[in-house]
């Protein structure tokens, strides 16, 4: 996902700005070393007379040897750097503090993004996506870095493993393979859980994902739906169906109706028909998905969807009691 214009114009911005504050630290220090260290100015000028002595050989007699004018300036360096020594100075003090020595905070290098810039790129574009996404309390405690498999046990862990294993490869063939999930199970099992892991990875790696919880979503179809031709209705409807990755989360908490049924089948029908991937979490069984929302819907997700069931005691009580 490439940066936007407006994005593009103020990495740049920043990067001048990075740029101009090094050189300006760097020109204080050097009229600080000037003021305090005896001697140092002249070294300067004594350099500048060397060099612009040999550049005006040069210019007449190509030919000429520079290898004096390269052992001038050596010992001159040498003693600049003992005359800063001398006053308690480490030499790297006048290094222009630029945060990428490799590019001296251009961002690029030969013509090409600087290695600093592309991940520059990938920070405003994770920071954009995150907070687009909805999930700003939730991926910094559900993620695979707090994940207990401790908290399972027998079949309950066994379907967990299962389940993660799915995830990962899930998370690996994302770009490639046009895939959903169903996480079914009773409250507190792990769905919300390893729906965020997803999303936490997808994010970091550039990916936009939207996280709804049922009600959240049908109330912004509604609220979209007695805005139509709106610009930002428009908007939204467009990430509803383009985001690479939509998640419904506890379905069949919201209240249901023909408008509920309704949006939720034209949002998963023209996400499939985008290839683009969604995921849904529900306490319902796949009996009552039928009945509640319809054949249509109930024929979209079993034909469409793996689904992943999670069973155990409510993971949330357990981990309360063993905290109290």
């Amino acid at each position: 996902m490439p940066l936007t214009t407006n994005q593009f114009r103020n990495l740049i911005r920043e990067y001048d700005q990075r740029r101009t504050e090094a050189q300006r630290i760097h020109a204080e220090r050097m009229d600080e070393i000037r003021a305090r260290v005896p001697g140092y100015s002249e070294l300067e000028d004594e350099a500048t007379d060397t060099a612009m002595r040999y550049a005006k050989i040069s210019i007449a007699d190509p030919d000429t040897d520079l290898g004096p004018m390269d052992a001038e300036l050596d010992r001159i360096n040498r003693r600049k750097e003992e005359l800063l020594r001398e006053k308690g100075y480490d030499p790297s003090y006048l290094a222009v503090p630029y945060r990428c020595r490799d590019c001296e905070d251009t961002g690029y290098i030969g013509g090409r993004k600087c290695h600093c810039f592309k991940q520059a790129e990938l920070h405003v574009l994770y920071d954009a996506l995150y907070d687009k996404s909805n999930l700003h309390s939730l991926i910094e405690t559900d993620n695979f870095d707090s994940m207990r498999e401790d908290l399972y046990s027998g079949e309950d862990l066994a379907r967990f493993r299962e389940a993660l294993r799915v995830c990962r490869d899930y998370i690996s063939r994302f770009d490639t393979d046009y895939s959903n999930l169903l996480f079914v199970g009773s409250v507190g099992t792990g769905k919300s859980f390893l729906s965020s892991c997803i999303a936490h990875e997808l994010l970091l790696s550039g990916h936009s994902v939207l996280y709804f919880s049922s009600s959240d979503f049908f109330d912004t179809c509604a609220h979209n739906a007695f805005r139509r031709g709106d610009d930002d209705a428009l908007d939204t409807d467009n990430d509803l169906y383009d985001c690479d990755l939509l998640i419904i989360d506890d379905l069949g908490t919201e209240y249901a109706n023909q408008f509920v049924s309704s949006e939720l089948f034209s949002c998963l029908n023209a996400r499939h028909n985008k290839r683009r991937s969604t995921i849904i979490n529900t306490n319902l069984s796949l009996k009552l998905l039928q009945e509640r929302y319809s054949d249509r819907v109930f024929s979209r997700i079993t034909g469409y969807y793996t689904i992943l069931k999670l069973t155990g005691p409510d993971l949330r009580m357990k981990l309360r009691t063993a905290n109290t």
